[in-house]
């Protein structure tokens, strides 16, 4: 996300405040004591102790002995489990210190006990066989999985105390406490969740590893139909797949260590908790995992290990509260994993049963990033997603839908309209009775419209967009109004349609005025998706305003009242286009993508000086009505792009493929060749391959970067030529250069590098006070090389233009990210070319993110 956007998580943000309450402190105790055989009244070495929230825990020496601090709850106990005795559970009390001397009383119908007393760290060692059969345990070595998956997305919030009518969230939801109170079941006594939204939908879904490929095929959808589920429904998504055999598991951009990696023994202890037996005379076995520092981005929890072929049966994971996951104060993971026959290995082979993902929002203070923990009786945001996978098949010799290439790329759905009893047969488990409540709540405020109103009232504030009865989107209101120095005070409203009323054909449009120059300004432009997959997109376009000359901008969101506000004191330089513009993107492999495409553009430039000859002119005698020189370009192209993005995930959002992200580096190569056609009569070819990609050093370091090489050939006037982005705001943004000007630099061959290295916290978590705010270190440098060609340099002999070809451009800077989860401020150094361009300095960021 650009820091130049405000998006729906900005102010959505600024909603969750609503929920906020006083927070109060706590202060961590200390836990001690020794653990002792009670017949024996010998020591006990290598007992996994730990308290209810799993948030802390140890094990004792080889003398029994044990401690360590924690922060634990009201109802926090102490836990002692150990295979071969009797678990035992011990109060805590809210002493400072708190120290005891426990006996555990031997269990003889446990596991022998020799399997004990014979390992000095049984834990470590079942885990060293873990990961050892992690290659043929592995789900992904599977080579085609088919089943049915059904998905049940739910928010709630959770309200222990009543209604206010002075407060505005309950002003806005109070008719969802009474609809679903009067809906709900007899038996359901609870009053503190308050359902928001829910949906579930039923498909086939079919997995390929070699080569890769996965389709989802919607079978039916139900959701409740509020007003605000456009917005509700963004909180409970799970982007990424939850795949624990990876050494390091992504979930929103950030890299977490799997407890079953490659990577699992440099930051988990793990301690056997418990054991059952099994159908086929085995054991699973509980593991208890502890990280070995609190400051990486690890869980706590446990695991379900098969004795037999050491694969994983199930987890129950949480985030450690230092992982410093924006807005999220809690994260839950439970998985499932079950065996099904294979006919192709003759083997039975493990693959993903269930999934389901928590999530519980800071509320309080901590949601502006000032660690206060919440009372008890604080409210808050709780979204989920659960999955479960049914009617498995594993490489099945008939298949019933052939799978389609790449990854699958989730549009938007709506209700599909199926009847109560078809969802009765359909579902492979019934609802809950409050899941089946929540039904009947939706249907009661669907009636209600006053409800129906506060439901728009709240869904246009928190995503900056008017939407007009399912069919249009209007907006946004942040960029209704702004100012610049050719333009005056400029107004700018866009309208696109929703994909509930036109699924395949996408409509949109803008209109703009200015009213120092007097003129309108507007595009309309039409997109056709043919097919979600393979990916299958048609777009015309025509448009004719300031801003969209440079293809390095979205020019409907570049106009908006913050840019305004803080613009730097530079040139200010704008080129008028007007453009007609015709592409189609297909998808034609399994990760390959290209777009062929056509534009016609006419370039006005105002207070630009960049003027180059008129290849129509010969001379004054020849063609003494041509003028020798050309201030308004008209150029005709045709390209081709070709990208590459292994395993990259997406969704269709306002018709288009939007990347979620990829583990592997993302690769574009694109060419350009002009064409003479009504006033353009410019002869030249573009190249350009570009790679990009975010690399996860550690589990906290990542770095960001971007490379780009590029030429042109022939003949180019310089507004056509290759035109590096400079960033005019002091905001930050991922792909300019903060401190170079638009326009500055200019090449027609040239190499640009942008890197940015996050440290994740990992120094600041080293100093007191500031390791509790959650800020994140990082640096940054950006380089540009370019260079023009002699020809060139001739053909625009009376343009005032710069390169950098006696030595790159450089720009590096060091900045704190994360500040109040929103902010961040970075000093970026401009080290040459300093005369003519912007200056170093300080810029900041707008930034809400997971």
């Amino acid at each position: 996300m650009s820091s130049n956007s405000l998006s729906y998580r900005f102010f959505f943000f600024y909603l969750l405040i609503f929920v906020s309450q006083a927070a109060i402190g706590q202060r961590p105790i200390t836990i001690k004591g020794f653990v002792k055989d009670k017949k024996s009244l010998q020591p006990l070495e290598f007992v996994p102790l730990t308290i209810t929230s799993r948030t802390a825990g140890t094990y004792t020496d080889s003398l029994g002995k044990f401690s360590f601090k924690a922060f634990p709850k009201d109802v926090d106990s102490l836990i002692i489990t150990y295979i071969g005795y009797y678990p035992k559970y011990i109060a805590l009390s809210g002493n400072s210190t708190q120290e005891f001397e426990i006996f555990l009383e031997e269990n003889v119908g446990e596991l022998p006990e020799i399997i004990i007393k014979a390992d000095p760290n049984p834990g470590k060692t079942i885990m060293k066989k873990v990961i050892a059969a992690n290659p043929k345990n592995d789900p992904s070595t599977i080579k085609k999985m088919e089943s049915k998956r059904w998905e049940r997305n739910e928010v709630y919030l959770f309200h222990p105390r009543e209604m206010s009518a002075a407060d505005p969230l309950d002003f806005i939801f109070s008719s969802r406490v009474k609809a679903h109170n009067a809906n709900k079941s007899d038996t359901d006594t609870s009053k503190s969740e308050i359902p928001l939204f829910f949906s579930e939908s039923i498909s086939s879904y079919i997995l390929t590893n070699d080569p890769f490929g996965e389709t989802e095929n919607l079978i039916a959808v139900k959701k409740t139909n509020l007003e605000s589920d456009k917005l509700l429904e963004h909180m409970c998504r799970m982007d990424e797949v939850l795949d624990l055999y990876q050494s390091k598991i992504v979930i929103y951009t950030k890299a977490f260590v799997s407890p079953i990696g490659s990577l699992a023994l440099d930051y988990y202890d793990y301690y056997i908790e418990d054991s059952s037996s099994t159908n086929d005379g085995h054991f699973n076995i509980t593991l208890q995992l502890i990280p070995k520092s609190w400051h990486g981005n690890v869980f706590t929890g446990n695991i379900v290990i098969h004795d037999s072929s050491f694969a994983l049966v199930q987890a129950d994971l949480r985030l450690s509260k230092e992982a410093n996951l924006n807005f999220v104060e809690k994260m839950q993971i439970k998985v499932q994993y079950d065996q099904s026959f294979d006919p192709l290995t003759k083997l039975n082979k493990w693959y993903l049963k269930r999934n389901e993902l928590l999530l519980q929002y800071e509320a309080g203070l901590e949601l502006i990033g000032i660690p206060l923990p919440l009372i008890n009786d604080d409210r808050r945001l709780v979204a989920t997603v659960k999955n479960t996978y049914y009617d498995v098949r594993l490489n099945p010799s008939e298949s019933t839908t052939n799978t389609r290439i790449g990854t699958s790329a989730v549009m938007r759905v709506y209700d599909s309209g199926h009847s109560d009893e078809f969802w009765k047969s359909a579902r492979p488990d019934s609802l809950s009775s409050r899941e089946s409540a929540i039904y009947d709540m939706a249907e009661a405020i669907n009636n209600n419209k006053i409800q129906k109103l506060k439901d728009i009232l709240f869904k246009t504030i928190t995503t900056g967009w008017y939407n007009w009865n399912n069919k249009l989107w209007i907006g946004p209101y942040g960029s209704l109004v702004s100012k610049n120095e050719i333009e005056g005070w400029r107004f700018r409203v866009r309208v696109r349609t929703d994909e509930a009323w036109m699924k395949k054909t996408g409509l949109y449009s803008h209109l703009a005025y200015g009213l120092k120059d007097g003129k309108w300004k507007g595009s309309f432009g039409i997109k056709q998706l043919w097919n979600v997959q393979p990916y299958t997109k048609s777009e015309a376009f025509y448009g004719n305003d300031f801003l969209i000359a440079s293809e390095w901008y979205d020019a409907l969101d570049a106009d908006n009242i913050v840019n305004t506000i803080f613009r730097k004191k530079v040139p200010y330089q704008r080129v008028l286009q007007e453009q007609w513009n015709l592409s189609h993107d297909q998808q034609f492999a399994s990760d390959w993508y290209f777009r062929v495409g056509g534009i016609h553009r006419t370039l006005t430039p105002f207070q630009i000086n960049y003027i180059c000859r008129n290849p129509e002119f010969i001379s004054p005698e020849k063609t003494p009505d041509i003028s020798p020189e050309l201030s308004v370009i008209n150029s005709s192209e045709v390209s081709i792009a070709l990208r590459y993005a292994y395993r990259e995930r997406a969704r269709i959002f306002d018709y288009e493929r939007r990347s979620l992200g990829s583990r592997y580096p993302t690769v574009n190569l694109s060419y350009t060749h002009s064409i003479q056609w009504k006033e353009s009569h410019f002869n030249f070819q573009k190249w350009n391959i570009g790679i990009l990609h975010r690399t996860y050093i550690t589990p906290k370091w990542t770095i960001s970067w971007n490379a780009d090489v590029g030429k042109i050939f022939g003949k180019v006037p310089l507004l056509l030529a290759y035109i590096p982005r400079g960033n005019e705001s002091y905001f930050t943004t991922k792909y300019a250069f903060n401190t170079m000007n638009k326009y500055e630099f200019v090449a027609d061959r040239y190499a640009s590098v942008q890197a940015t290295i996050s440290f994740g916290g990992t120094f600041f978590d080293y100093i007191p006070g500031i390791n509790k705010l959650g800020w994140r270190e990082r640096i940054l440098v950006n380089s540009f090389w370019g260079d023009l060609s002699q020809q060139n340099k001739d053909f625009n002999y009376n343009s005032i233009y710069k390169t950098a070809d006696k030595q790159p451009f450089l720009e590096f800077g060091a900045g704190i990210e994360n500040i109040f989860h929103l902010f961040s401020i970075d000093y970026i150094y401009r080290a040459n070319y300093k005369r003519s361009g912007s200056s170093s300095g300080l810029f900041a960021g707008i930034r809400a993110f997971f």
